[in-house]
């Protein structure tokens, strides 16, 4: 799963918002951060898959939580 930042602007203030820009195979792709998910479970408010353009806040597994695509917890 590959994470992509937006700009938006909320309330006068320019904010970087993070989707899911691509899942599958990204053999060939870096990004600044990167996480092996060692086939834990995806969870969302939508179910157990990533869907491309979708806000970045998920869990993996029971114990990393994703607040928009950076690592929480």
């Amino acid at each position: 799963m590959q994470r992509q930042f937006k700009e938006e602007i909320i309330e006068n203030q320019l904010v970087f918002k993070a989707y899911i820009s691509s899942v599958g195979d990204l053999n060939g792709f870096y990004g600044h951060t990167e996480f092996d998910a060692l086939q834990e479970l995806f969870q969302d408010d939508e179910g157990n898959f990533p869907k491309i353009n979708e806000k970045a806040d998920f869990m993996l597994g029971n114990n990393k939580i994703f607040v928009n695509g950076l690592l929480k917890k």
